[in-house]
């Protein structure tokens, strides 16, 4: 948010992918991943999914404007991981149940 206030000049009226090459992953590659950090377990199955989205997806508009993403995708989900467990823990994440069917 902060990168394109400072750069709204260069940005307005455009789509921009906000992201890195190194974050381009697939479904079971993240799945992997945010199974470090949760008790959880990876589920495959045959049965028919949704989002057929399995794309890498091109991040070069932003970062030629200067854009670099700080954390790597380890960090960023074990930072999600914490705040979730938090959320959990304090009850909170109750409030989102109803609105997220998936969880």
């Amino acid at each position: 948010f902060i990168f394109s206030l400072n750069n709204i000049d260069k940005m307005t009226n455009q789509a921009f992918n906000v992201g890195d090459k190194k974050l381009n992953v697939t479904k079971l590659e993240l799945a992997e991943q945010i199974k470090k950090f949760l008790n959880c377990s990876i589920v495959e199955s045959d049965g028919k999914d949704a989002d057929h989205r399995d794309y890498i997806i091109n991040f070069d508009k932003i970062n030629e404007l200067g854009f670099s993403c700080e954390l790597d995708l380890e960090s960023g989900i074990k930072q999600s991981s914490e705040v979730l467990m938090y959320l959990k823990k304090t009850g909170e994440f109750d409030k989102f149940k109803s609105f997220y069917k998936n969880i």
